[in-house]
């Protein structure tokens, strides 16, 4: 179940597929060498600002995009050691909208960077975080350095030297990253496919075991066009690949090549809500309690795509067969292969297909009328009926459309 980190895209690929992988993984922090700060920060020469634990120091990316440059210090290097595990350790894992963005992190050994910075500091090791600057209140954009001068050293060794304390949060962080299966490596975690746990529109999901021994939920695509796969493809890596929510469910990655296209999640062993609510083999009697922490769980859920993401994103598709129950019933939302980035600013949302499920989806998405993200709050809403009720609506579970155009505007 080796994780194929180093692997290469297959040519095969859409480009919009390759553009949608790329952009997730440079969503999470990267390993920088002393070599590429020194160039982004002309040496260390602005300084942003000094305190007990370090000096900050602005940098300009090639892209033009600013950054901040922390440079770590203490009076011993156990505390230096402290103060980059929790800072990696914590900012490493989120992402939020009014949480200031965690580009990367460099460690080498003192004598290394004292070389490059003999006159900024002379700590027995020195260590460093690189940070967004905030300009204003925005904090959306994005470091994409493709040049030799800037590359991003992903495939750097860390240095012998490094605490083992350290290299497991940066391995911890890492892991957080959605990262690329093959088709090998599935075949073996699901035993060949054998254990289906449901099946929808969009595919069939199977159960799995990682070589660490942790479930997973591989979900196959299908569709009825090459086309409508690479859509949900797209859809589901390009914003579950940059959330981190407890309400969410996490995606672990994903494979696409071409005799298998496949996204991995973790998996939820109670299964869906809908299993539980209104389905004549019911599962476990979840109590009103119960129920109400589920629904304010998938408020929470819907509130950070909502509002606390860089990027807003709709869902499109909430109803009881995507909140799924982890083993103390607490919800999380998933399968965003209808879900859409937009932007915070936009008050309507450009659509040209009809997306949703009949009964849950709201007017707007199937009649004339303007978009917005609040489409999911009546999708919500009509989950709230369900859950007091304990009974559908009427929602066709089994139906989730973007194959409908919309109709026009008279």
């Amino acid at each position: 179940m080796e994780l194929s980190k180093q692997s290469k895209l297959s040519p095969f690929i859409p480009l919009s597929v390759v553009q949608a992988i790329e952009d997730m993984e440079n969503e999470k922090p990267i390993r920088f060498t002393a070599q590429h700060l020194r160039i982004a920060t002309n040496n260390f020469s602005i300084g942003l600002g000094s305190g007990g634990y370090g000096t900050v120091y602005k940098g300009i990316s090639r892209s033009n995009v600013p950054i901040a440059v922390k440079v770590l210090k203490g009076a011993s290097d156990k505390i230096i050691e402290e103060q980059f595990i929790a800072e990696v350790s914590t900012m490493g894992r989120t992402h939020h909208y009014n949480l200031v963005r965690l580009y990367g992190f460099c460690f080498e050994s003192s004598s290394n960077l004292l070389d490059v910075m003999s006159d900024v500091a002379a700590a027995i090791s020195i260590v460093v975080i690189i940070f967004l600057v905030i300009l204003g209140a925005s904090i959306v954009c994005y470091l994409c350095e493709k040049d030799n001068q800037m590359e991003l050293s992903k495939q750097s060794k860390l240095s012998p030297f490094i605490p083992l304390s350290v290299v497991q949060a940066i391995e911890d962080m890492e892991n957080e990253k959605p990262i690329r299966f093959t088709a090998q490596h599935l075949r073996i975690a699901t035993n060949n496919f054998s254990i289906g746990l449901g099946s929808g529109g969009y595919g069939t999901v199977y159960k799995g075991i990682s070589r660490s021994n942790v479930p997973i939920a591989v979900k196959v695509l299908k569709g009825a066009s090459d086309k409508i796969i690479e859509e949900q493809f797209i859809a589901e890596v390009s914003t579950m690949g940059r959330t981190h929510h407890y309400n969410l469910v996490r995606l672990y990655g994903f494979c696409f090549e071409s005799s298998l296209i496949a996204l991995v999640y973790e998996y939820m062993v109670n299964g869906s809500l809908d299993n539980h609510l209104f389905k004549s083999n019911k599962g476990a009697i979840i109590g009103f309690e119960k129920l109400h922490a589920i629904a304010i769980g998938t408020a929470n859920g819907i509130s950070y795509l909502h509002e606390q993401c860089p990027q807003r994103i709709v869902h499109y598709d909430i109803k009881p067969g995507n909140i799924l129950l982890d083993s103390s019933f607490s919800a999380k939302v998933s399968d965003f292969g209808l879900a859409k980035l937009c932007s915070r600013d936009s008050s309507h949302i450009t659509m040209t297909r009809e997306r949703g499920t009949p009964g849950y989806a709201a007017p707007e998405l199937w009649m004339p009328f303007p978009v917005t993200h609040k489409c999911d709050v009546y999708s919500f809403g009509m989950l709230l009926f369900e859950i007091i009720g304990q009974r559908s609506s009427g929602g066709r579970e089994d139906l989730s459309t973007q194959c409908e155009p919309r109709k026009k505007c008279p």
